[in-house]
């Protein structure tokens, strides 16, 4: 079973970097807890993380939540002076990433994102660096979905059952996507990702600064568009995980509107979803 206290535990403490086209391995019995940054730039560098618990990657989000105060009240949790949070980058263009033998694409642009829509939101996805979305305005989700299930109609009882297809995973690494801007009309679903379905996970992943806007189109039969809004995910169908997440910035729309997500709902009676961790400071606007 897995270990307490730490024990089998591996801890980088202070920053590592390679420029060499190797691979580096972290073996971890129990957790592997990255508080400072590991970078490779080799073009065809790598890194492989296989660990029996989890691993966790120090950022804004680990701060997330309250604790009390020496009075025993309530507060807001907040990092220690001078944190220096830890991300792991891997800039070279054939780098590679491997976490507990699953293949990883990497995301190095705004472009690779894209790369996730033609998988089908199938498949295991990171982001290998910061990424800028400033300077561009989208007019729709840039991930699409993430996972797919479908519905199986029992037309003796007319119950739903949602069966899953597939399951996404996007790995921020403790990176964060700044600025990025979509201003939508008529269009329901509107977020970095449109809908996050079955199993899904997201996980370490900043988004700094968003401007998310989603309005109704007004038509002589009423409005059309402007529903499920925000900045990570939309809407879905889910009972994956989200975790280490933190949002900045600003998100509006006509309904189910929030900093982190829309509105999911879940796969079943005995499914469930939950975020872990996050945190989200946008402000939140429902526009009419």
């Amino acid at each position: 079973g897995k270990k307490k206290n730490g024990e089998g535990d591996i801890n980088v403490k202070e920053k590592e970097g390679w420029n060499a086209e190797t691979s580096r391995i972290l073996t971890a019995e129990n957790d592997s807890n990255i508080n400072a940054s590991i970078t490779a730039t080799g073009e065809r560098a790598g890194l492989a993380m296989n660990f029996g618990g989890d691993y966790n990657i120090l950022t804004r989000a680990t701060y997330s939540g309250a604790v009390l105060d020496e009075n025993g009240k309530p507060v807001a949790n907040k990092a220690p002076e001078g944190t220096e949070y830890a991300a792991i980058t891997l800039a070279g263009k054939d780098a590679t990433l491997a976490i507990n033998g699953n293949e990883y694409t990497l995301i190095h642009s705004m472009a690779d994102l894209d790369k996730i829509n033609q998988a089908n939101g199938a498949g295991y996805f990171a982001l290998a660096n910061d990424l800028d979305a400033g300077g561009v305005i989208y007019d729709d989700s840039l991930i699409l979905k993430l996972g797919e299930y479908y519905e199986d109609l029992d037309f003796e009882t007319w119950e739903v059952t949602y069966v899953p297809v597939s399951q996404g995973v996007l790995a921020g690494l403790g990176h964060s996507i700044d600025k990025l801007a979509i201003h939508a009309t008529g269009k329901d679903n509107i977020a970095l990702i449109g809908e996050i379905n079955t199993s899904s996970v997201v996980r370490d992943l900043g988004l700094t600064n968003v401007d998310i806007r989603s309005e109704a189109l007004q038509t002589e039969w009423g409005a059309s568009g402007g529903r499920n809004a925000g900045a990570l995910y939309a809407a879905g169908r889910w009972d994956g995980l989200i975790s280490q997440v933190f949002v900045t910035g600003n998100v509006s729309g006509r309904s189910s509107v929030g900093g982190l997500g829309g509105s999911t709902t879940s796969m079943g009676e005995t499914s469930y979803d939950a975020v872990g961790k996050s945190v989200s400071d946008a402000s939140c606007t429902m526009l009419h």
